[in-house]
C-alpha cells in the first residue's frame, strides 16, 4: 500500500497498532523522565477520544499496512469573550523513529488544519521536537506557562482521615464555570460535564478534587493526583482556581491533606499569568524554567486571521498528559 494521510475517529482505527504507535514514538521521553507508558492502551484513547464536545479527529500516515505516524485532536467547548464556541486540542503527535524526517507531521497537521470551521481555534503544547513544525503551520505563541510550586513539611507522619476520590461535580459548577468565564477572554468552559470526564471518568487515574463553598455557591476548584517524576514522588495540580483569597487558602488546605495522605513533600502545577497561584494565599513560588523537564508553551491558531490571539486574555493551567 503506497503512503496514505487520512482523518479518522477513534472507532474507525486499529487501536493496538495506535497504541504500539504512541508507546514507541514517545518511548525515549518516557524513559527520560521515568514514567510508566503503560496506560497508552485502547481503553485509555477511547476514553480521551470521546469528550463532552465530540469525538477526537485523528490525522493517520500508513504505508504497506503500518502506521507510521498520527496527530489527534479533540474537542472541548471554549469561551471567546462570552461566546461559546468548540475548540480544539492538538495532542499525541507521534511519529515512528523510522519514518522522521519525511515531513509526516506537517503534513498531518495541515489536514486537520483545513478540517476547521472558521470560527474554530486549536491550541497546543507543543514539545521541542514540534516546536519549529508548529511555528511553520501559523501558530501564534500565545505564552510560556511556568511551574509553581510548594514544599510541606511532616508529610510523612501518618494520617487516617479519609479524602473521598468518587464525589462528581454537580450543576453548582456549570454556575462556577459561568462565573470564571466573566474573568478570562479565552478560557475552557469547565462545566461539570467536563470535569467529570476530565477528572472522574479517566479509566486508569484517580484524582483528588475539591471545590469550596460560600453560601451554597462553589467558589473554586482544586484536582490534584500523586505522580512520580524522574524518581520523585509529588502532587502534580491540574486545576487550582478560586474566585476569592479566602477559596484559595480553603484549596491549599485541602492540597496539604493529600500531601500528608499521600507522603508527597512537594506540589506543582504549570500555569500561565492569569491563572497563576496567589503568593500569599498559596505559599506557591515560582521555579526557574532553566530546571524544568521540557518549557511547557501555549500556541493556537484559529483560521480568522484577523483574531489576535495572542493579545487576549487566556486562562491556562495544564493537566498531567501535558506536564511532561
Amino acid at each position: 500500500m503506497s503512503l496514505q494521510i487520512t482523518i479518522k475517529e477513534v472507532d474507525d482505527i486499529d487501536l493496538d497498532q495506535y497504541c504500539f504507535l504512541q508507546q514507541q514514538s514517545f518511548e525515549a521521553i518516557f524513559a527520560d523522565n521515568r514514567i510508566d507508558s503503560s496506560y497508552l492502551d485502547p481503553a485509555f484513547f477511547k476514553w480521551k477520544y470521546h469528550t463532552p464536545a465530540g469525538k477526537a479527529r485523528i490525522a493517520v500516515v500508513e504505508e504497506n499496512n503500518c502506521m507510521l505516524a498520527s496527530v489527534a485532536m479533540y474537542p472541548v467547548y471554549i469561551m471567546v469573550k462570552g461566546k461559546k464556541t468548540r475548540g480544539w486540542h492538538f495532542v499525541e503527535a507521534a511519529v515512528l523513529p523510522v519514518a522522521r524526517g519525511r515531513g509526516l507531521f506537517k503534513r498531518c497537521m495541515s489536514l486537520l488544519i483545513d478540517s476547521l470551521m472558521a470560527d474554530e481555534i486549536i491550541y497546543v503544547f507543543p514539545n521541542s521536537s514540534s516546536k519549529h513544525g508548529t511555528i511553520k503551520a501559523g501558530f501564534q505563541r500565545i505564552e510560556e506557562c511556568d511551574f509553581y510550586v510548594r514544599c510541606f513539611f511532616n508529610v510523612f507522619k501518618k494520617d487516617r482521615s479519609a479524602i473521598e476520590t468518587g464525589v462528581f461535580f454537580t450543576e453548582g459548577q456549570d454556575v462556577y464555570a459561568d462565573a470564571m468565564c466573566t474573568k478570562h477572554d479565552v478560557i475552557v468552559f469547565r462545566d461539570a460535564a467536563y470535569m467529570n470526564w476530565r477528572y472522574k471518568q479517566h479509566p486508569y487515574f484517580s484524582y483528588y478534587t475539591f471545590s469550596p463553598v460560600e453560601n451554597g455557591r462553589v467558589m473554586g476548584n482544586i484536582v490534584v493526583r500523586p505522580v512520580i517524576i524522574k524518581g520523585i514522588r509529588m502532587l502534580l495540580i491540574m486545576e487550582m482556581h478560586s474566585l476569592n483569597d479566602e477559596g484559595e487558602k480553603e484549596i491549599m488546605s485541602f492540597v496539604r491533606r493529600v500531601a500528608k495522605k499521600e507522603n508527597c513533600f512537594i506540589a506543582g502545577v504549570f500555569s500561565g499569568r492569569n491563572g497563576k497561584p496567589s503568593l500569599t494565599a498559596t505559599g506557591m513560588l515560582q521555579l526557574p524554567s532553566c530546571i524544568l523537564p521540557k518549557q511547557h508553551i501555549l500556541m493556537a491558531y484559529t483560521k480568522q486571521s484577523t483574531c489576535k490571539l495572542e493579545s487576549e486574555n487566556w486562562f491556562c493551567q495544564t493537566g498531567d498528559w501535558d506536564a511532561f
